[in-house]
């Protein structure tokens, strides 16, 4: 009985300090067309940016595919679009993951696979129109051109930061593109902060008109109510002395 029996995937984060630059399923560009779009999620980053497992799950290296300088698959697998790439088995799930137009490769078949592993750099490889990381999910390993065996591959993201990962043959380029890769985020967020920082005070000032408004209608009604008793006063004073002065006194009758 197969041990891929469940489908939930969990990540933490993205595989790549870095922003989606087309998304899954996407088309207009690039070739993809509505029937045949984009089945997967590119991440826009310079060659050398530190790639690693964005899967809470255990996961299982099934394939570690290169091409040559020509793109020709090494191995015989696919046809060289994906270029140098890493698919994994997640573990207990129905669903492979591919990394692909990697530039260095650092894991190997059979290797276990846990969350923050880095799996390699990131790069150009393969048939592609500028460096990025391509993260695709498939039924199948060996990831046929098909929408129906693909699902999006950042579903069951809980946390979009990404990690900064440095390992003991990390070198100092790496841990450069990872700093980056993180200083962009940080700044993004600090963007988004400001954004809302802004929106707060813009609401608190509608918030300060309303009862501004509020209160000078409150005065304005409070005087007109005021004037009110005022002229009540005023017309009930003289009729209340015509009633007193044409009064007559108890017992005696005019003729």
């Amino acid at each position: 009985m197969s041990d891929k029996v469940y489908d939930e995937i969990v990540l933490v984060g993205y595989p790549v300090n870095a922003p989606i630059t087309y998304g899954y399923l996407a088309w207009g560009e690039a070739g993809y067309t509505e029937d045949a779009p984009h089945l997967g999620v590119d991440f826009g980053c310079p060659t050398g940016t530190q790639v690693i497992s964005n899967i809470k799950n255990s996961c299982r290296v099934v394939g570690v595919h290169r091409v040559d300088a020509n793109n020709v698959p090494l191995d015989g697998w696919g046809n060289g679009s994906f270029g140098n790439c890493v698919v994994l088995d997640v573990l207990n799930t129905r669903w492979y993951v591919a990394f692909c137009h990697l530039s260095r490769i650092d894991v190997v078949v059979g290797q276990v696979v846990e969350l923050y592993t880095v799996l390699g750099l990131s790069g150009a490889t393969g048939r592609v129109t500028g460096e990025h990381l391509h993260n695709q999910r498939s039924l199948s390993a060996d990831f046929p051109k098909d929408k129906t065996f693909t699902q999006d591959p950042l579903l069951g993201l809980v946390q979009a930061e990404p990690q900064v990962v440095v390992t003991s043959g990390a070198t100092l380029g790496d841990v450069e593109h990872s700093l980056n890769g993180l200083n962009g985020v940080v700044i993004q967020q600090g963007k988004s902060l400001n954004n809302l920082n802004d929106a707060v005070i813009a609401q608190n000032q509608v918030i300060a008109k309303l009862q501004a408004d509020q209160q000078a209608d409150a005065q304005f009604w409070l005087g007109i109510a005021q004037q009110i008793k005022k002229m009540a006063l005023k017309i009930d004073a003289p009729i209340l002395k015509l009633r007193i002065g044409n009064r007559q006194p108890p017992g005696k009758i005019h003729r």
